[in-house]
């Protein structure tokens, strides 16, 4: 073998390497930039797709509102045509609803063809696709195209969508109303009464499908199930009437009551159903809580004394049972009314008929939850009645009806598992209101709380209790007897404390102000040095200041004087200046007397009561 010389060979060896990464370095040079040239290929995809993406997204949540905005005028336009007796026959003749829907129709159908313009029916899904389609039934059926609406919401949507979401039902019950309401239009009753049932079966109680349900029975000539239809009806409005009383949207709730005492009405002359009445009489009694509530007083009295003439009716000479108590809560609330409006004779009238009731009521040896009621109810009217007897002057008389209130209270709340509420009306009637009348140095007031029937019963019996402790202290003062006064105040206060404090009763903060407030004017002014406290009344005015949010004249008052006591003129006259701001204008000079008097470093003292 031919050898190669030392020399020679380590060049050899020595030159390899530098070969090599001379031929490797163009080669990393070229797989980067291939790879860079890959990186920047896919991010600007990545890029146009997010773009492209968030252009659809931004063009599928336009067509979404615009859908949104379609669903919203069609939802009115149909509240039209089911608040119309007779609704889809009805809905387009002339007159004053007609003007009211013509509006609706032309906006619906101008937006309807302008989305129509501005997108593809093909891009739509199924469901905004629907959506769609029940707006233009809608429209038909406003219109009385109702072949036209059955059409377009065919028997294939009906039969579809049997999934049982939320958002499914309320599509399906508007389907099968749409098609409901044009067979209806069409005088299919038959096929009408079908859909109409088939919602009922989806949403129990609709008021609308049940009204429509009676007049097919009607047309059918089917004259029981007309009239059990009716009778429902009434049920549901009156039970919707209730609901909405206690949500305070008193407005609706009396139109719901109103078209159960029509319906309840007509069956009771037209068809005889005599046993209605105790329930109409229900219904007319708390129309006019409502009213009452309202402050449209006349309209209330109307309802009270219409509750009082059926109940009179159908009510047997020795009736001691739940028409009787019936009887008196409709007195007792008619009593109420005359008050409110200063007719306290008028008052006084109707409060002596509910007790000459109640008394036998609570002394019958009759199931205790009734008797329990009647003696909640006869409370209720002693102390109503203490306080029309004390706006006429006479306080000894009102005094005893207040003891009689809290004596009977005070057992109620003493009973083992007494609730105090309307047990024995929770069946025929699911609401209630309770009204306190309350008489203080400002007049007359008159504290309503509306329930249902079975929540809150102690509550409600506290309350009382507490109107009536109340009620009996500003008796004491106007018989100069300030330390039993005193007593009953503080009574008040304690309740009031345990349900605001306790129980989270935040609707009756203002009511523990007011019970603070004549104790921290007893303990700040009371001319007979041995009651006076200036530091307790400071401490009871200022939390009434803090419960009134600081917006109440009489609190800030109170505070003012409780400093002048305790030798803090300079905080009197701020305190004072505060009151004077919101003061009434009757009391306008008065409270700037007191403001010289804090000026002059003194004290107020109160003159003794009349």
């Amino acid at each position: 073998m031919l050898a190669l010389p030392e020399r020679a060979l380590q060049r050899f060896v020595v030159s390899q390497p530098t070969a090599s990464a001379g031929r490797t370095q163009p080669l990393n040079l070229v797989r980067r930039r291939r790879f860079q040239i890959v990186k920047a290929t896919v991010a600007f995809f990545c890029l146009a797709a997010l773009m492209f993406m968030g252009l659809r997204g931004k063009q599928q949540a336009r067509r979404q509102a615009v859908l949104d905005d379609i669903k919203a005028v069609r939802d009115q336009l149909q509240q039209k045509l089911d608040d119309e007796p007779g609704s889809t026959t009805n809905a387009s003749r002339s007159g004053s609803s007609g003007a009211q829907m013509q509006p609706l129709l032309g906006l619906l159908d101008s937006k309807l063809k302008q989305f129509d313009a501005d997108y593809d029916a093909k891009a739509l899904s199924r469901i905004e696709d629907m959506e769609l389609r029940l707006g233009w039934a809608t429209l038909a059926n406003a219109g009385q195209r109702f072949s036209d609406a059955l059409r377009i919401v065919t028997d294939q949507d009906e039969q579809g969508n049997r999934d049982r979401s939320q958002a499914q039902i309320d599509r399906l019950i508007r389907i099968r109303q749409i098609r409901g309401d044009s067979f209806y239009g069409l005088h299919q009753w038959q096929s009408a009464l079908e859909r109409y049932r088939e919602v009922l079966g989806l949403r129990p109680n609709t008021i609308v499908a049940l009204g429509r349900v009676a007049e097919c029975h009607v047309a059918l000539g089917h004259t029981n199930e007309a009239v059990a239809a009716y009778e429902k009806l009434a049920w549901s409005h009156n039970h919707r009437g209730d609901a909405l009383l206690i949500q305070g949207n008193l407005d609706s709730a009396i139109g719901h009551y109103e078209k159960s005492i029509a319906i309840r009405t007509r069956l009771i002359e037209a068809g005889g159903r005599n046993e209605l009445g105790h329930e109409l009489g229900i219904t007319h009694n708390h129309c006019g809580d409502a009213f009452l509530i309202l402050g449209k007083l006349d309209s209330a009295v109307g309802q009270y004394q219409k509750a009082v003439e059926l109940q009179r009716r159908f009510l047997q000479p020795d009736d001691r049972g739940e028409l009787a108590n019936e009887l008196a809560i409709s007195l007792h609330n008619l009593g109420n009314a005359f008050l409110a409006q200063a007719k306290t004779d008028a008052a006084l009238e109707e409060y002596d008929k509910a007790i000459k009731l109640q008394v036998p009521l609570v002394d019958q040896n009759g199931p205790r939850e009734s008797a329990n009621e009647s003696a909640n109810e006869l409370a209720k009217s002693y102390n109503n009645r203490g306080v029309a007897r004390r706006v006429q002057g006479n306080v000894p008389a009102g005094l005893a009806d207040f003891e009689n209130a809290i004596r009977l209270l005070t057992k109620l709340q003493e009973g083992s598992g007494v609730s105090g509420s309307a047990t024995t009306r929770t069946n025929r009637s699911s609401v209630q209101v309770d009204v306190a009348m309350s008489y203080s140095e400002k007049g007359l007031d008159a504290l309503m709380r509306t329930r249902f029937a079975e929540q809150n019963g102690r509550t409600d019996l506290a309350v009382l209790c507490a109107t009536s402790f109340k009620n009996r202290g500003y008796a004491y003062l106007a018989q100069d007897q300030t330390a039993a006064a005193i007593a009953d105040f503080k009574e008040a206060m304690g309740i009031y404390r345990k349900l605001v404090d306790e129980e989270g009763q935040r609707d009756l903060t203002l009511q523990l102000a007011e019970a603070l407030s004549p104790l921290a004017w007893i303990y700040a002014t009371n001319p007979d040095s041995p009651l006076r406290d200036g530091r307790v009344a400071k401490d009871y005015a200022r939390r009434a200041c803090e419960l009134s949010e600081w917006k109440a004249f009489r609190p800030v008052e109170i505070l003012a004087a409780a400093y002048a006591e305790t030798g803090h003129p300079a905080e009197a006259i701020q305190w004072q200046e505060k009151a004077l701001q919101l003061a009434p204008r009757k009391y306008a000079a008065e409270v700037r007397s007191r403001l010289e008097l804090y000026k002059s470093g003194q004290p107020y003292r109160s003159p003794a009561s009349k």
